[in-house]
């Protein structure tokens, strides 16, 4: 065996799975100190979840879950563990559809279900227990922070088929207690997200599903508003705020949330709150945007970067491909603007140091 090539796969990967038995197979590169686990699962990798304390998690595109409490080095079928996963309800799917572990309690994770049957851990995986809410679920978000909070995404039995009356929506419900009880927070949600306070819910939704033939997800997205709750939804609606109108897409990050915002004329806007969406002041670019994709991304010095797709294709350029500016941002606020930009971050940074 070529051990060099091992090295360099399993500085990748660390561990490969092929899909012919379900005994473990070591090969060790004694020179090298170095071992890889082959495993046979039931299908391809759908995800992987690195846990504390050596425990990892694998899901299957069978929508089965694989346990290994030793770093990776055996893994086990943990499905019998989970209450009724193997017993598929009508209209829906058995098994695990997705994973989401709490980044405040390392030995938590939350299993959705493919019908209204989920099921949580507490202690990485050493015992389960069965969350039967009734409700299907399309995505679920754990509060960074205080580990019993969840959002979760739900699309209504006309989205999911189950009647042809009525309009088809996604509603948004919260629950204080890791999945336990749940609350309907709001309808027609496009998007949501936790933002920086224990109790901040911040999220996209538009008025109703009218004028799209009863479908939420045709509707025109200039028609989305941008809404913060302060207290997770514990006063109602009536401690909601609509915060910035026309918020077409938004990204909470660790320097504040930012907005993009569909203007007249197709122009965009970027719109930025520091204080957890209290109030949002628009973004200064050196020149007019028109509707265009946005990307953010935080550095560690506080400098934000902003990627703004022009959508044009470039001269030469494959099929497909778009151009566009990078922009930064220091945590005073100036701006480095591209035709000066590497030289201004170069000075900011030097002066900061």
């Amino acid at each position: 065996m070529n051990c060099d090539f091992v090295h360099v796969f399993l500085l990748s990967l660390l561990i490969t799975f092929s899909f012919v038995s379900t005994s473990g197979e070591v090969v060790d590169c004694s020179d090298l100190g170095i071992r890889i686990n082959k495993f046979e699962l039931d299908s391809p990798v759908k995800d992987l979840i690195w846990l504390e304390n050596e425990v990892v998690f694998i899901l299957t595109n069978e929508r089965n879950l694989y346990r290994s409490d030793n770093d990776g080095r055996t893994f086990a079928n943990v499905m019998s563990f989970l209450e009724n996963s193997q017993e598929a309800e009508p209209r829906f799917q058995s098994g695990v559809l997705a994973m989401y572990p709490s980044d405040s309690d390392p030995a938590r994770v939350f299993f959705q279900g493919g019908g209204t049957v989920h099921w949580v851990t507490y202690d990485g995986g050493k015992s389960y227990l069965t969350r039967r809410i009734g409700l299907t679920l399309s995505g679920v978000k754990v509060h960074p922070r205080r580990a019993d909070r969840l959002l979760a995404a739900r699309l209504n039995d006309r989205c999911l088929g189950l009647t042809q009356a009525g309009l088809c929506f996604q509603q948004l419900y919260v629950s204080g207690d890791f999945g336990g009880t749940w609350t309907r927070a709001v309808d027609f949600v496009q998007q949501y997200e936790w933002g920086a306070g224990d109790g901040t819910v911040v999220y996209s939704a538009f008025d109703d599903a009218q004028g799209a033939g009863g479908h939420q997800f045709l509707r025109d997205p200039s028609s989305l508003n941008l809404y913060r709750s302060r207290d997770m939804f514990a006063s109602g609606m009536a401690g909601v705020a609509l915060v910035v109108r026309r918020g077409i897409g938004f990204k909470v990050s660790k320097s504040g949330i930012y907005v993009a915002s569909l203007e007249s004329e197709g122009r965009m806007a970027l719109f930025v709150s520091r204080d957890d969406g209290v109030s949002f002041l628009p973004a200064v670019f050196p020149e007019t945007m028109r509707q265009s994709r946005y990307t953010i991304l935080d550095q560690d010095d506080g400098t934000v970067f902003v990627s703004v797709e022009k959508g044009e294709t470039p001269r030469g350029g494959a099929e497909g491909a778009t151009t566009g500016d990078l922009y930064a941002s220091v945590p005073d606020g100036e701006s480095l603007l591209a035709d000066d930009f590497e030289e201004g971050l170069t000075r900011w940074r030097g002066a900061g140091a």
